[in-house]
């Protein structure tokens, strides 16, 4: 049974209805866990206790003994792999450094992979990123004021004769206001141009996995004199498949090799897997490998002491501001009867459940008590799961950069749009490399490639390089032009944003020639494309590994694609306009009012019964709007018969809106 009625706790349920339910999305969300900014308050200390400590102990004896070492984790989905992680960077963060790894797009890649995702993560934006405090410590706040000076520092204090030069420049280079952006280029593994590998003064870019593998270890190397670095491989069923079966080889070779090669380094590696992954997989595990593990932790499902902690943490923001006559539980208006009786007196429960069931039970409460005037009634009839998927979506789309990304994992979130609109035969690495004296970078070309098959099963070839170095522009080119000579595809697009050098540049001029030949055509991403193909991206992470939550389900990535099509999401693509893929039916895919007062909609539609406070502080945290122009937007709706006022002469801070039932003919 629900706990008791307005009569009996009318502040707090007059606050129910006004706010956010706790439980929400909007509140908080699974997957990426470097992404989440969930409060430290919220986190439950008993939840995974010993696991915790488990961890605490492996990274401090690193600290002691700078030698690496493996945890596979494993736990069904659902049991709460991405909260541990999350938890453990947020409390141990001034302990180790942590790295968050997602799916890689070529498991031929994965030291490069690595070593672009690992200075991702130290260079992420805050206050001071992890790498120039660790740069800081390296150098025990010693102001070295020159490159030769900082290197010397290094190599003479550590005895660190082996660290390559090349790195150690770039790290110096990391807090030079005018030459950081190339080095965290150069660490990441881009291929830069000779002018900018002649700035930082550094021989060449790192161009291959042996490179890769020298830097890894080098920083390993010297966390050694600061602190571990915690490498997370997470969210790994979305990595690349052969004959339907995940290729998890590269990573294991990869951990293999570490143990074997670099055991004096100060990493932690944590692979985070789902148990029924790791048991599909388990028995190609090779004995040599598997030795490599140090240890195999496994999430247990969680007890009713800490669903009702969790609850109430999430609660808490509701209670806290009721004044007067304040309920006696601390998780009204959920209860342990609640929990016994939907969980068919089960002992435990998955997190993810749990935090479901709250959210239901508590929307349920909600609506009931909502009743209270027949001509204010709100619709309690459940909302389209399409709206609750608008909000998803919005919380995925973030702010980023082309050059974030690296050239493979932009044709990869491409490769995923493609196939979501449902063509075919595709084919990664269409073109050759290219091979003779002086083709310097030919055997990346294939890399930056793929083809496929339009629904009229034209063949079509993609390239996509926003490498800067024109050297490797070049060699691109030339397989691009040798392509248009073979006729290997009917179609040759190349997608970059940079610059494709001037006519001086052999490059260049074979560009220029294709291009007036309409041998090949040249697509500019648009920066929204971008963002678009990244948030698309995070949710197939997501549905690939049972991590993506709609209101009350949890799409796979077949009904993750249809609630795409569905809203027609993937119109608000301009890319994938330009490649010919979609043709657009939404005339408001770029109007940004039109999104803004979509999302506001939907908001209301899935909370039903909103104060316009609450409603005004969830849409801040999606687009900044003045009042006045929030204002506008709800008036719109309501002119429209969307949402209406509950009491329209209530004064303004205490106004509240409801969804109006939309009736489909």
């Amino acid at each position: 049974m629900l706990a008791k009625g307005e009569d009996d706790y009318g502040e707090i349920d007059r606050i129910i209805k006004i706010e956010l339910n706790p439980f929400d999305p909007l509140t908080f969300s699974e997957g990426n866990f470097w992404k989440q900014n969930t409060d430290k308050g919220a986190t439950v200390s008993s939840i995974h206790e010993e696991i915790v400590k488990d961890i605490k102990n492996n990274i401090e004896q690193i600290r002691q003994d700078n030698i690496l070492r493996t945890i596979l984790l494993l736990g069904d989905s659902g049991a709460g792999k991405s909260y541990l992680l999350g938890r453990l960077k947020r409390e141990l963060n001034d302990k180790a450094l942590y790295v968050y790894i997602g799916p890689w797009a070529d498991g031929e890649r994965i030291w490069r992979h690595t070593l672009w995702e690992l200075v991702e993560s130290l260079m992420y934006p805050q206050e001071k990123p992890q790498l120039i405090l660790f740069i800081d410590k390296l150098i025990e706040n010693s102001s070295l004021n020159s490159e030769e000076a900082f290197i010397t520092y290094i190599r003479q204090t550590y005895q660190a004769f082996n660290v390559p030069k090349d790195l150690l420049k770039a790290l110096f280079y990391l807090k030079d206001e005018n030459k950081k952006f190339i080095a965290n280029s150069w660490l990441r593994g881009e291929i830069l141009d000779d002018e900018d590998l002649k700035a930082l003064g550094v021989v060449r870019s790192i161009e291959s996995e042996e490179d890769a593998q020298k830097v890894i270890n080098s920083i390993g190397s010297l966390a050694r004199r600061v602190q571990p670095i915690v490498l997370c491989y997470d969210q790994l069923d979305n990595i690349p498949k052969n004959d339907g079966k995940l290729q998890l080889q590269p990573l294991f070779d990869f951990n293999t090799t570490m143990h074997t090669n670099y055991p004096n380094t100060s990493f932690l590696v944590i692979i985070s897997m789902i148990m029924d992954t790791f048991n599909l997989y388990k028995k190609n595990i090779q004995t040599a490998d598997n030795a490599r593990i140090n240890s195999k932790i496994e999430l247990e499902p969680i007890k009713w002491e800490q669903v009702e902690t969790l609850w109430h943490k999430h609660l808490n923001k509701i209670h806290s501001k009721v004044s007067n006559n304040k309920p006696n539980s601390t998780i009204y208006p959920l209860s342990k009867d609640i929990f016994k009786k939907e969980n068919k007196t089960k002992e435990t429960i998955l997190i993810r459940t749990a935090l479901e069931l709250g959210r239901r039970i508590y929307q349920e409460y909600k609506d009931g008590i909502t009743k209270t005037k027949k001509e204010d009634k709100p619709t309690i009839e459940e909302s389209p799961i399409e709206e609750y998927f608008r909000i998803v979506w919005s919380t995925n789309y973030e702010a980023t950069a082309i050059n974030q990304i690296s050239s493979q994992n932009l044709l990869k979130m491409l490769q995923e749009a493609i196939q979501a609109l449902g063509f075919t035969d595709i084919i990664p690495k269409f073109l050759p490399p290219i091979k003779g004296k002086g083709k310097t970078y030919g055997q990346l070309v294939p890399d930056f490639s793929l083809k496929y098959k339009d629904k009229n099963h034209s063949t079509t070839g993609l390239v996509w390089i926003e490498d800067k170095n024109l050297n490797l522009f070049c060699r691109i080119m030339e397989a691009l032009e040798f392509a248009s000579k073979e006729n290997i595809c009917d179609k040759l697009i190349l997608i970059r944003e940079g610059t494709v050098g001037n006519k001086s540049n052999k490059g260049f001029q074979i560009y220029d020639a294709l291009l007036k030949q309409k041998q090949i055509i040249h697509i500019k991403p648009s920066l929204d494309s971008i963002k678009f193909l990244s948030a698309y991206h995070n949710l197939v992470n997501k549905a690939c590994s049972k991590e993506l939550v709609v209101g009350d389900k949890e799409p796979d990535l077949a009904q993750l694609n249809e609630l795409m099509c569905t809203i027609n999401k993937f119109n608000d693509c301009k890319l994938l306009t330009e490649l010919g893929l979609i043709v657009p039916t939404n005339v408001n895919a770029t109007d940004e009012h039109h999104a803004i007062k979509e999302y506001i909609y939907s908001v209301v539609a899935t909370q039903k019964f909103l104060g316009l406070e609450a409603l005004r502080e969830v849409i801040n945290k999606y687009t900044y709007l003045t009042i006045p122009t929030f204002d506008g937007f709800i008036d719109q709706l309501c002119k429209e018969k969307k949402i209406k006022y509950v009491d329209s002469k209530a004064q303004k801070d205490k106004k509240f809106v409801c969804v109006i039932p939309q009736v489909s003919l």
